[in-house]
């Protein structure tokens, strides 16, 4: 199945790059048993760092969605109210030139 050169490489990299079953990433320490243990301070935010920060962002996007949503339709009506003045007022400048164009 695999050619002999191919199995080599592959067994030559399973054995260097892996120590108790994990794979180590340009590591300058080897792993030691006799770590000082972490802060429960420190581990909270080792933890949670990153899902905190991802809620804050959908958050963020939420909040802006709905704000663009909220801008759009206020513009709507305000452009739909400024039409109806125009209307209106249109109207009744018509009402006013053909009184006047009526009168003597």
């Amino acid at each position: 199945m695999f050619s002999k050169a191919a199995y080599t490489k592959l067994a030559v990299w399973s054995q260097s790059s892996t120590f108790n079953g994990q794979i180590r990433w340009n590591s300058t320490q080897p792993p030691t048993s006799s770590s000082k243990p972490v802060s429960p301070h420190v581990g909270f935010y080792k933890t949670f760092t990153r899902p905190i920060a991802k809620v804050l962002l959908m958050a963020t996007f939420t909040y802006q969605l709905a704000y663009w949503g909220w801008v759009y339709l206020e513009k709507e009506e305000i452009k739909l109210d400024k039409s109806a003045e125009v209307q209106s007022l249109e109207k009744q400048l018509a009402d006013l030139t053909d009184g006047k164009r009526n009168t003597p």
